[in-house]
């Protein structure tokens, strides 16, 4: 019994939490690979994650930006610097900067192609706690 309720309070608690799930377009869990692709066209609103990695394991987030959209990426994790946003030729990343004092890491991404997938991807070693946050700026030209 001192086992399932172990179980049961790991499960609750590595659970991903979705604050906006109106912007998730599709979920793949692959063997050592989560993948999570965000649109915003349906909701405005700030995308929030929230789990853990580790391990083997990696998990990717691919915003669905289009030309001169600009995203505010936010990622805090306590265990350490953990999100990364790989280079890509359709977008650009205007800023990166890890604040070690409040343990956040903020990158700003401009689309600068007629569509991009900005791909921020985490992984660690042996595991690390993890939130994401990602707003799309409001662009007044299209």
């Amino acid at each position: 019994m001192k086992y399932l309720s172990l179980l049961l309070v790991f499960l609750l608690t590595s659970t991903p939490t979705h604050s906006a799930s109106n912007h998730l377009l599709k979920h793949i869990e692959a063997l050592s690979r989560d993948y999570f692709y965000i649109d915003f066209s349906r909701d405005t609103s700030h995308y929030k994650h929230q789990t853990e990695v580790g391990g083997e394991h990696e998990t990717h987030y691919f915003l669905l930006g289009f030309e001169a959209d600009t995203f505010i990426i936010k990622i805090h994790s306590t265990d350490r610097d953990v999100g990364y946003a790989p280079r890509d030729d359709s977008y650009n990343i205007l800023t990166e900067h890890w604040d070690e004092v409040k343990q956040l890491k903020v990158i700003t991404v401009k689309v600068i192609g007629q569509q991009a997938w900005v791909d921020v991807s985490f992984s660690a070693h042996p595991f690390a706690q993890y939130s994401l946050e990602v707003e799309r700026l409001d662009n007044l030209v299209r």
